[in-house]
């Protein structure tokens, strides 16, 4: 697979006309072959690289009363950023009941930064890490599951969030933010999933899954004075549960809805610059929920089944 997507965007913040021009070009490669080692024994193994890459210009101008582009020329610089990946997983069924994947993906994040006003600014940051993956599945019939994994993930900054915006004047070493470093999560998951025919409703088709999670968060970038900067607060802990349901009545119709709980708070959130002329005055935020992070969610809608009144059955397949 591969892509090429160009990027074109102007809006206006803080008192500054932003003129974005950017290219994103990418692409994969993805082998997967199976084998029947034994009767009772199949192995799947999974094969990757994928690769994506974003480039482009960045003008501020001044902000006129009307909201337009003015004639001051208040920035000029590139961005650029790159996203490597590499992964392997392996995938094992016993019985067709119990299966067990094991797996794991190294990510290389890289910021390039370059001004064309000051050179002396010009900065390079990377991130990187490998991410383990372990999960069981049990299958008591082809149509019910329960399974189990532990997994995690890499997350890199925003572009916004890696420019160190001039505060006071003094923020003018680097082109990118010294404070930030990777997001890195781990997340352990409990769930099934089932899907089974209700004579009652003329046999219509139910399919459901309910799940609960637990992610430990290091470096989670949290917004300082107004969103001027960021920096990484330190942990976070997102616990909650997540159900889904999908109902196909023989009429042609498909209900659907979802919705999930989560309890979402900082373990360590310390400023320790939040008191400007007072050396040693930290505020300690850790307890309150993490900000931007909704605690419940809801979605439930009703459309026409595309197979229609006399389509299949999924659990006649």
């Amino acid at each position: 697979m591969f892509f090429v997507n160009p990027k074109v965007l102007q809006r206006s913040e803080r008192n500054t006309f932003r003129d974005f021009n950017r290219y994103h070009l990418g692409g994969n490669v993805v082998y997967r072959g199976s084998a029947a080692v034994s009767p009772r024994l199949r192995a799947t193994t999974l094969l990757g690289v994928d690769e994506a890459y974003q480039n482009g210009t960045i003008h501020f101008y001044s902000l006129t009363p009307e909201g337009t582009r003015g004639t001051e020329l208040r920035d000029n610089k590139g961005e650029g950023a790159l996203n490597s990946g590499i992964f392997a997983q392996e995938e094992l069924l016993f019985n067709e009941r119990l299966g067990l994947d094991v797996g794991a993906r190294y990510d290389v994040i890289r910021y390039d930064y370059r001004s064309f006003i000051d050179p002396s600014l010009d900065a390079v940051k990377s991130f990187s890490r490998v991410t383990p993956k372990i999960g069981v599945n049990y299958r008591p019939s082809s149509v019910h599951s329960f399974y189990a994994s532990v997994g995690g993930g890499i997350e890199a900054p925003a572009g916004n969030e890696t420019d160190p915006a001039s505060t006071f004047g003094q923020d003018t070493v680097t082109a990118i933010n010294p404070l930030l470093d990777a997001i890195r999560s781990t997340t352990f998951e409990l769930g099934t999933k089932h899907a089974l025919v209700i004579p009652a409703l003329a046999d219509a088709t139910l399919a459901y899954d309910v799940a609960g999670y637990w992610t430990e968060v290091t470096n989670d970038i949290v917004p300082y004075r107004g969103g001027r900067f960021f920096f990484t607060a330190g942990k976070v802990r997102r616990r909650g549960a997540e159900a889904g349901a999908s109902l196909v009545l023989p009429a042609g119709l498909e209900l659907r809805g979802n919705a999930s709980y989560s309890r979402n708070r900082y373990i360590e959130y310390n400023v320790d610059s939040v008191h400007y002329g007072k050396p040693g005055a930290i505020a300690d935020y850790a307890g309150n929920a993490v900000a931007g992070v909704p605690g419940t969610s809801y979605f439930a809608s009703v459309a026409p089944d595309p197979s229609g009144p006399t389509g299949q059955s999924p659990l006649s397949e």
